[in-house]
């Protein structure tokens, strides 16, 4: 369909468009392009949301990702339902920190919210994950929406998880997630 790009690779490229956004306009005014279920490539049908893997989504414009994450033992693979993503926390988190260090004008929003397991206690596992794939002062540390200035090479969790705050919380966000199969 033209309105659905399903080829291997994004035709449009838009790696730094937040440059042009100036510092002092805060996040919560800028329209962020995102995709559900970011790191769904695999499972059919039923549990494959997107062709483009995170590098090429982040090179086409998206900035909201949507992570859902499978808690076992300490480890955090990447799910959708029952579906197994063929990846884990780590992989997300490296291909942020490689997309900053490219391209230090943008800034990554990120909901981050358990599947596919019920343990409600990821915030150890998660912090672990980031201290050994990525850096704490990537991490935007406060409830309040940042400007872009501030957001800039920043990634800034929604957090979607119990725990002390890692971000920003989902749940206080005005978000149109009214979604049906």
């Amino acid at each position: 369909r033209p309105d659905y790009d399903d080829t291997p690779i994004p035709e449009f490229l838009n790696p730094f468009w937040m440059a042009s956004i100036p510092d002092d306009q805060p996040l919560s005014a800028i329209t962020m392009p995102g995709t559900h279920n970011t790191m769904s490539l695999y499972g059919g049908v039923y549990a494959e949301c997107q062709t483009w893997s995170l590098a090429s989504q982040l090179r086409a414009g998206v900035r909201f990702l949507d992570v859902r994450v499978r808690h076992v033992n300490g480890n955090l693979t990447i799910h959708h339902g029952v579906s197994y993503q063929w990846a884990h926390f780590g992989h997300v988190l490296e291909g942020v920190v490689d997309f900053l260090h490219e391209y230090p004008s943008e800034t990554v929003l990120m909901r981050l919210k358990e599947e596919f397991s019920e343990t409600n206690n990821i915030y150890g596992a998660v912090v672990d994950f980031i201290h050994q794939y990525a850096y704490w002062d990537l991490l935007w540390h406060s409830r309040l929406v940042p400007t872009m200035g501030e957001a800039r090479r920043k990634l800034i969790i929604l957090q979607d998880f119990t725990g002390p705050d890692l971000g920003i919380r989902y749940g206080s966000l005005d978000i149109a997630d009214d979604w049906k199969v």
